[in-house]
């Protein structure tokens, strides 16, 4: 998958950043950790192992982990039809 090859190229060397100050928040349909219902949602990236992101989540279990292809298949709009992505915040 192309797009996947692409993201995953971003999204690795990126985790470096936090040690700048910088966090990645991604926008993804939480129907890959809640089954019942699908929605928009945020979460930050805690980190990258391999092919494992974890997610710090607002609802419990706080800490979620997911494979890149998941997380990229919940960013690209296959599930409603909304995409979404991958957000980097710098601290002020």
């Amino acid at each position: 998958m192309i797009i996947f090859d692409k993201i995953t190229l971003c999204i690795i060397p990126s985790m470096k950043l936090r040690e700048e100050d910088i966090d990645i928040v991604v926008r993804f349909n939480n129907s890959i950790f809640n089954k019942e219902d699908g929605v928009g949602h945020f979460g930050l990236v805690i980190r990258v192992q391999g092919e494992v992101v974890t997610i710090g989540d607002s609802e419990p279990p706080f800490l979620k982990d997911i494979t890149l292809k998941e997380l990229f298949f919940s960013i690209s709009g296959e599930i409603d039809g909304v995409k979404r992505g991958l957000y980097l915040v710098e601290s002020c």
